[in-house]
């Protein structure tokens, strides 16, 4: 059974997960990408690139020592969780999917919006890492923060990580929608050993 303040964080990834399936469903591999990376504010333009870092292994580096020194059994469930994403993940960017690039290196690089400052990367572009990496992490602090508000600050913080992807021109519709669901997978792993342990 779901403790109930997780549910709005489960509920609400479903729903950005869903997004993403019904836009790859609508629209072909790069109408689905540009529907997002084309939709631009120069507001945005300025915030993404620190955005991005929501999903960062720095940003999950810094959290973790302050979450296990408040919650021991938090910090295990993330520790857990982290190194199961990232080690699945680069299993899948390295080994399997090693030839899926990044719109930079499939797409003409006059029809992206390319912001000043930003390193473009061309391949290794399947799953997400940064979309991966910021939903376990705020997934994990999803099962312990129990108001409904930060739940949905810990959502919006999650989907603006992966959002940023796909704005930056730094991956695919379904390199992102596929992390997203890599790091939900790496919450119930990290979960169920941490229940395992006396």
């Amino acid at each position: 059974m779901l403790k109930k303040p997780f549910h709005y964080f489960l509920v609400g990834s479903f729903l950005v997960f869903l997004f993403f399936v019904i836009l790859l469903a609508s629209l072909d591999k790069d109408e689905a990408f540009f529907f997002i990376h084309k939709q631009r504010l120069g507001l945005l333009d300025a915030a993404m690139p620190y955005l991005t870092h929501l999903g960062d292994g720095l940003v999950f580096c810094l959290l973790f020592p302050i979450l296990y020194s408040t919650n021991k059994k938090a910090g295990i469930h993330l520790l857990i969780s982290g190194i199961f994403v990232l080690v699945l993940v680069q299993v899948l960017k390295l080994l399997v999917f090693q030839d899926a690039l990044r719109p930079f290196g499939m797409l003409p690089h006059e029809r992206l919006y390319l912001l000043e400052g930003i390193d473009m990367h061309t391949s290794n572009g399947f799953p997400s890492g940064h979309t991966a990496s910021a939903f376990v992490l705020f997934g994990v602090l999803a099962f312990y923060l129990k108001k409904p508000r930060h739940q949905l600050l810990l959502l919006l913080l999650a989907s603006i990580a992966a959002w940023s992807r796909i704005y930056l021109g730094q991956h695919f519709v379904g390199d992102v929608g596929a992390g997203l669901f890599i790091g939900l997978v790496g919450v119930w792993v990290g979960k169920i050993a941490v229940g395992k342990l006396k």
